[in-house]
């Protein structure tokens, strides 16, 4: 956990990422921008380095990136965009990052390439279709 935490810290202030929350087996992030939110190609790229050079138990995560609505003067999450997160988060498997519609379709993140999720794999209480992002090309 300690390896985990310390590159997803360090991809967050990479790219100007506020971690909010350490769920224990997991970290809450919020960005000011979609692009940034992409920081998830940094994390998964760090960590396959990171399990290549390492003789241990290799770091395997899975991310989802969701846009939400924060509170303009404390800048916390709203519990529905948390909740839409971890939603999104689940439907991500091992060294997989999953997007939703609305952080695809915001025009600055056309540098990505994205794979359609199937319906079998979507999880229906996001709302919206979402996309793997393929960060292995990267």
């Amino acid at each position: 956990m300690r390896k985990y935490s310390a590159i997803v810290r360090n991809a967050l202030a990479r790219s100007h990422g506020e971690e909010l929350r350490h769920t224990g087996d997991g970290i809450l992030a919020m960005f000011a921008s979609p692009l940034l939110a992409l920081a998830a190609v940094h994390i998964q790229t760090d960590l396959a380095r990171h399990n290549r050079a390492t003789t241990g138990v290799p770091v395997h995560v899975r991310i989802g990136i969701a846009g939400g609505d924060a509170d303009p003067e404390t800048f916390d999450l709203s519990e529905p965009s948390v909740r839409r997160a971890a939603e999104v988060c689940d439907t991500a498997q091992a060294e997989q990052i999953v997007a939703t519609q609305g952080i695809v379709g915001t025009g600055g993140t056309s540098d990505f390439t994205y794979r359609e999720i199937s319906d079998e794999q979507s999880n229906p209480s996001v709302g919206e279709q979402l996309y793997e992002v393929v960060w292995n090309e990267v």
